[in-house]
């Protein structure tokens, strides 16, 4: 018998036939769309796992030593849609056992990825303490596991931990990103300070003392200079960024933004207009700027 396409055909001339096709398509193409990857290094299929300390001596002179791993786990949803969490992490090394304090920091951070597990948030952490693969996977595979989540366009988180600064103070840099639907992903970026004995440190504890009326002053100043804010500050906010850490390139300021859109207000002060306010053991970071 011969098959008639008539039918599908008229469907097809139908107005309300193609504006649904049209708004289908919109949609699909919103939801892929905003997940698409900008990591550099983010198509590495190297999963390698290393312990996260080690009591065996070292050749260098240095106390601290760290490298980089990187884990790209992905998967497709039912959607169709890319599924992924992207890590990028330190591995400190040293012989010194205070240095799990890092371990504990950086714990801190890996374990605010979103999984959709029901396990309890503390047997998780024991579970795949140290094991950040396994985690990555795990918070995969909770998505991928659940019919509602896969129907979504994509789900991705991201995380990179980088080493800024390893001279007399310690400064990791902290950028997240995740989109579980919606308008809006999270995008920030977040610093920290640590000290030789690897506690963490505020940037008021490395100011001379007697100089903090005149540290307060430059940043306010600073803040002046380089933020054009979305809404009239009043000095408190202007003093109390959400970090203030040193860089190798200077002291950043991060605030919170007025609205999303705004994002993260940063500024980046050179050493020439803070360095004389430092206790004279934190002036050498910069001796050859």
């Amino acid at each position: 018998m011969q098959k008639s396409y008539m039918n599908s055909s008229s469907l097809e001339n139908k107005p309300s036939y193609r504006t649904w096709v049209a708004i289908t398509l919109a949609t699909l193409l919103l939801l892929t769309g905003s997940c698409k990857r900008s990591d550099p290094d983010s198509l590495s299929s190297a999963m390698q796992y290393y312990p996260l300390y080690s009591d065996k001596a070292f050749a260098l002179p240095d106390t601290l030593h760290y490298f980089y791993n990187t884990i790209d786990a992905r998967g497709i949803a039912l959607s169709g849609g890319e599924f992924s969490v992207y890590l990028k992490y330190p591995v400190f090394r040293s012989e010194d056992k205070t240095v799990l304090k890092l371990v504990d920091w950086l714990d801190d951070e890996i374990f605010i990825l979103a999984h959709n597990g029901t396990e309890d948030d503390a047997n998780i952490r024991q579970k795949f303490k140290a094991d950040y693969p396994a985690y990555a996977n795990y918070t995969l595979n909770s998505w991928l596991a659940t019919e509602e989540t896969t129907k979504m366009g994509c789900m991705q988180e991201s995380l990179a931990v980088e080493v800024v600064l390893n001279s007399e103070v310690i400064t990791m840099k902290t950028h997240h990103k995740g989109y579980w639907g919606g308008a809006n992903g999270d995008d920030y970026v977040h610093y920290a300070m640590f000290d030789e004995k690897y506690n963490q440190i505020e940037i008021m504890s490395l100011i001379e003392p007697g100089k903090q009326d005149e540290f307060n002053r430059m940043l306010i100043a600073e803040y002046k200079r380089n933020i054009i804010p979305w809404r009239d500050y009043d000095n408190d906010y202007k003093l109390n960024p959400d970090d203030l850490a040193l860089t190798p390139e200077g002291l950043v300021a991060v605030y919170s933004g007025y609205a999303h859109a705004e994002g993260q207000p940063t500024m980046l002060i050179k050493p020439d207009k803070f360095i004389h306010l430092l206790q004279p053991q934190y002036r050498g970071i910069y001796d050859d700027m």
